[in-house]
């Protein structure tokens, strides 16, 4: 059925993206992209203007590769939806860790972030490429929620929690 064949194929871009970027291999990640099309757009969480043209974009992934020593991207959570016959969204929550480049390992810790993703995709040449792209950060209170509660031990939080489950927090 062309169905499955869309989701399955609308699955792989964002398999390839996790590759893509975890082996900072951008060949790789630019197969999945349509740079070729007129309406490009792509919203990084870090970069805050808009990359319109696919040289931005290129550009964009040569100065992350000059940057990043490792970057292992893990993709959950994800939602497909075909809307007609060349049109799909995808939605998808990232999770990933950093190693910058020039950083001593023993004397800089690791970076860790999440967001969400969402991209539209188009059908080009019986194959779905990425044209849209947003990235969008969690909102400054669940990350300040996500900072505290990693500072707190396990110890504390099972006692204090003990007798107070309405006290819980979420994850």
């Amino acid at each position: 059925m062309r169905r499955d064949r869309d989701l399955e194929q609308l699955t792989g871009l964002v398999r390839t993206f996790e590759e893509g970027w975890s082996h900072l291999d951008f060949a790789l990640l630019e197969s999945a992209w349509g740079l070729e099309c007129q309406h490009l757009y792509y919203l990084s969480e870090i970069f805050p203007p808009p990359l319109r043209i696919s040289d931005e974009v290129r550009h964009y992934w040569e100065d992350s590769q000059l940057r990043l020593e490792r970057i292992p991207v893990r993709a959950s959570d994800l939602y497909l939806s075909t809307v007609g016959r060349s049109t799909s969204v995808i939605a998808f929550l990232v999770h990933t860790e950093a190693v910058l480049k020039g950083f001593d390992v023993q004397g800089f810790c690791p970076l860790g972030t999440g967001f969400r993703a969402s991209a539209i995709c188009r059908l080009h040449r019986a194959n779905w490429r990425i044209f849209r792209y947003v990235e969008s950060p969690l909102a400054p209170l669940a990350c300040l929620r996500r900072i505290y509660n990693q500072i707190v031990s396990i110890d504390f939080m099972t006692l204090a929690l003990w007798d107070r489950p309405e006290l819980a927090l979420e994850a």
